[in-house]
């Protein structure tokens, strides 16, 4: 697969030892469902309805569902 700019950059930043959080995920705010950086649904997904996640465990507080396709 190829990595989109936006994902080659969340990539870079998971190798540096920065205290800065890493974003691991994306929600969709109008369906409420989280997604891997690399899902098909992220690259068609509104630029206005996605959420930076840090964690699994901040998506599922936030109430957020896994995504189906993905499975995250």
């Amino acid at each position: 697969k190829t990595l989109n700019p936006f994902m080659l950059t969340q990539t870079k930043a998971s190798l540096n030892s920065s205290d800065e959080p890493v974003v691991v995920y994306i929600g969709n705010k109008s369906s409420h469902v989280f997604h891997t950086l690399d899902c098909d649904s992220v690259r068609t997904m509104k630029e206005k309805n996605k959420v930076e996640l840090f964690s699994r465990e901040e998506a599922v507080e936030k109430k957020y569902k896994p995504c189906k396709r993905c499975d995250p």
